[in-house]
């Protein structure tokens, strides 16, 4: 878990895709798209960068001092589209 301030940009959030059995998913030619839910429950979207598809590494890098506006708890679920 990270601290993030209210309007930072610039820092990455990093994850490994897995199944249900904790495996990383191959994510070579995949899309993923980050639902990030916000603490007053609002969702944005966002597309990640694969980091290493083979490994279901992808990340993504705020470009935007909107991206997190609000002091709280964020979850984020990431879709996959192979």
């Amino acid at each position: 878990m990270s601290k993030i301030y209210p309007s930072e940009k610039g820092f990455k959030i990093k994850m490994t895709v897995t199944d249900e059995t904790g495996a990383a998913v191959d994510l070579t030619g995949a899309t993923v798209v980050l639902e990030i839910y916000q603490p007053d429950s609002k969702k944005i979207t966002k597309t990640a960068t694969l980091d290493t598809p083979a490994g279901g590494i992808c990340s993504y890098t705020t470009t935007d001092t909107n991206d997190f506006t609000n002091a709280g708890e964020y979850k984020i679920q990431p879709k996959v589209t192979l």
